[in-house]
């Protein structure tokens, strides 16, 4: 269970913060809007920062912190110096374990890399990375950070690959 996942565990659900207690436990910064779902898992893959990551069940939810993280046992972390070795690790699961999403809300990786254009057809590139913010997502493409909000973004075509955008007055202007 040492090689790489393939894109059945594309989608990152959370990452660790780091140990808490004795016992190997590790707090969970969950990315996910539906937090629940650790309960219903059965495996994530742990991907470290650096080396090969491996396939685990989660064997218990201890607590839910009141930042809404959660803590979590993992099976084959027995130590805390077992879990702080995690500090940073991604917690992926594969893309059949996600829920549906209502119409028009998308997951990251399904944005990632999309081809960003405007209704006039001027090509800025594709979604490098997505930042959140407290209010709404932001695209980044290239030098431009585009909100992801429906003033801005017309239309998701995931079998196209494709957004559009109408660009509010100022949003495309370099420098």
């Amino acid at each position: 269970m040492g090689s790489e996942p393939g894109k059945e565990y594309g989608v990152e659900v959370g990452y660790v913060l780091g140990p808490r207690g004795s016992e190997g436990a590790v707090v969970v910064q969950v990315l996910s809007d539906v937090p629940d779902r650790f309960l219903a898992l059965e495996h994530v893959w742990v991907q470290p920062r650096k080396g090969p990551g491996w396939l685990r069940r989660i064997t218990q939810i201890v607590e839910k912190t009141s930042r809404g993280h959660l803590v979590i046992l993992i099976e084959g972390v027995d130590t805390r110096e077992q879990a702080e070795a995690l500090r940073g690790a991604s917690l992926k699961v594969r893309t059949e374990d996600s829920p549906p999403l209502p119409e028009g809300l998308f997951y990251v990786h399904q944005i990632l890399g999309l081809e960003v254009v405007t209704i006039d057809g001027r090509n800025l590139g594709r979604v490098e990375e997505i930042l959140p913010t407290g209010a709404n997502d932001v695209y980044v493409v290239g030098e431009y950070l585009i909100p992801a909000v429906k003033q801005v973004v017309v239309n998701v075509d995931l079998e196209a690959g494709r957004i559009t955008i109408d660009p509010i007055p100022g949003l495309l202007q370099s420098e």
